[in-house]
């Protein structure tokens, strides 16, 4: 409630330091070469804990910016560039406006606190307060992107769906979580903008590279990957009933697309970059537009991250067909070294 008992964490976390000392006093009489590793060693554990107690912060801003999300998604009006004197009144909605001020005020008053704090030691390592703000951010935002394309993208290759609906709502979705986000970033002191568009790119290429541990002889595990780390650990879900093969949301919207346009029932048009069923050419099934759609609503990032996800599943077509190809080009110059023989003697 009062930003300023956040100040008192910092003596709090600074007596917890000072505990460092017991476990080291043995280690410097004897001058021991293993001082090093375990101050590094406790000094992490200490960060780690105060991080977690400082992570209610980012997760109190993200619930209040809930609100001002519910206000975008469903109550408030954009004011256009012109407008007419007897359409402002209408616009003027002052009560939204007032639960968005009351909002980002409450966000404003909870990051003042940690914003107010000094640079601190944790036994050798020292630690940002501003820092530490901007990892809980990134982590808060990597569950609600993660959670939001989970609850979205629940179809499986065969389920029989409005996918056109499915992607309006998801934009609908996320377009009020940006406005939200990049809404509240002067009040964290924090690049929204650039927060959002890093944060989507690492969600997804880790996204892209879990789908694709199917296709690679050398497993990618998740705590070694290059898009996820300690500081920001990004959300993993289990495999959907409806879809046991796909670990993510990317994974199940590429294989309803493949089974969507399969050209065993499926035909395309050049003309017009659409697909048809066989038996009934005037129907469209999939076309550019619903392309550009999904493009839309998965933003640069996802639609990437879809073709490379296309990429690999390609390759792993071509690994399969090598040994048919190979054997068939070897029995069709066996074949012909055999007639060139027998002619020729």
């Amino acid at each position: 409630q009062d930003s300023k008992n956040v100040l008192l964490l910092r003596a709090t976390f600074l007596k917890l330091a000072s505990i460092l000392n017991f476990p080291l006093v043995r280690l410097f009489e004897i001058d021991s070469d293993d001082i090093e590793s375990v101050t590094d060693y406790y000094s992490g554990e200490l960060v780690k804990y105060v991080k977690d107690i400082l992570q209610v912060i980012p997760h109190r801003v993200f619930e209040l910016m809930n609100k001002i999300y519910t206000i975008f998604c469903n109550q408030f009006k954009e004011m256009p560039n012109k407008i007419l004197k007897k359409d402002l009144k209408e616009y003027s909605q002052i009560d939204e406006r007032f639960q968005l001020a009351q909002a980002c005020h409450g966000i404003s008053m909870i990051t003042k606190g940690i914003l107010m704090m000094e640079k601190t030691l944790m036994g050798v390592i020292e630690i940002d307060p501003k820092v530490i703000l901007e990892e809980g951010i990134r982590t808060e935002l990597l569950k609600v992107l993660a959670t939001a394309f989970h609850n979205h993208i629940d179809f499986g290759p065969g389920d029989k769906i409005d996918l056109k609906k499915k992607l309006n709502v998801l934009l609908t979705d996320l377009t009020a979580l940006k406005k939200s986000f990049v809404y509240i970033q002067d009040y964290i002191n924090l690049n929204g903008s650039k927060i959002w568009s890093e944060e989507m790119h690492r969600l997804i290429n880790f996204y892209v590279e879990l789908e694709a541990n199917k296709f690679l002889s050398k497993k990618i595990k998740n705590t070694n990957d290059k898009y996820e780390n300690l500081k920001y650990q990004i959300p993993s879900y289990p495999p959907l009933k409806n879809s046991p093969d796909c670990y993510t949301f990317l994974g199940r919207i590429t294989r309803y697309i493949l089974n969507l346009t399969d050209p065993k029932y499926i035909t395309f048009c050049a003309f017009n970059s659409t697909w048809y069923e066989k038996d009934k050419l005037d129907k469209e099934v999939f076309s550019i537009k619903l392309l550009y759609k999904i493009k839309n609503a998965l933003g640069i990032e996802g639609f990437q991250g879809l073709g490379r996800l296309l990429g690999y599943l390609n390759f792993q077509n071509l690994v399969k067909l090598q040994p048919f190809f190979t054997g068939k080009l070897f029995n069709e110059n066996s074949i012909a070294l055999g007639a060139i023989n027998k002619q020729f003697g």
